[in-house]
């Protein structure tokens, strides 16, 4: 199951004072249970909990069988085209203005789904038992941007972010901004655990060839 027993991992947290109460865990248990069942998940993991001005996030994070995301995403790109050609209809209906010799520097291109920063998918939902909304991949522009921001989440995912330096995005792509930071995490915890091995492996053999002697 891809699911983890979250009501045992709790306890260990509650042994050291720290955790969301059994209740509210146990509801989360659920609410994952939930997702595990719409969706074709490899691994799934409750994230955290984020406070809100008006509303919270239960956040998890998901990875996908191989092949399962495919479908969905070319469902996502479909829109995307959908809402670039009204926006080129748009800018055609404009009346032709002076134009600028400025160029803007060139755009950073998103990672592909499945590597670096995008190698996890994340799903937010508000309360426990409400609909899981897929947060969208995240730029690297927006993570640049986060970085430099110290701003409250509202609760709504459609909300605008007002916020200087100007935020490229709404919410929902703050807040998978920010969650980004849990991808550095696992892998420098791998990279520290790969070195201890490493290093375990050299002290043995270091061991073996002084016995030798």
């Amino acid at each position: 199951m891809p699911l983890p027993d979250l009501m045992d991992i709790s306890y260990y947290f509650e042994q050291a004072g720290v955790g969301l109460g059994r209740e509210e865990t146990f509801k989360i248990f659920l609410a994952l249970k939930n997702l595990v069942d719409t969706h074709t998940l490899q691994n799934v993991r409750f994230w955290g909990k984020v406070f809100g001005t008006v509303k919270n996030y239960i956040v998890a994070e998901v990875e996908y069988r191989e092949g399962a995301e495919d479908d969905e995403v070319e469902e996502e790109e479909v829109e995307e085209k959908v809402q670039e050609e009204e926006e080129e209809d748009e800018k055609n209906e404009e009346e032709d203005l002076p134009k600028t010799d400025y160029k803007p520097p060139p755009k950073i291109p998103k990672e592909e789904n499945g590597t670096g920063c995008n190698k996890k998918t994340y799903f937010v939902c508000n309360e426990p038992g409400t609909e899981w909304i897929k947060l969208p991949p995240v730029d690297p522009a927006e993570i640049v941007c986060a970085r430099q921001l110290k701003k409250f989440f509202t609760g709504d995912l459609s909300a605008p972010v007002i916020s200087y330096p100007p935020f490229p995005g709404l919410e929902m792509n703050y807040l998978r901004a920010r969650s980004r930071g849990s991808a550095l995490l696992l892998i420098s915890v791998l990279l520290i655990t790969s070195n201890l091995k490493r290093m375990t492996m050299m002290t043995a053999m270091v061991k073996v060839v002084t016995r030798i002697r």
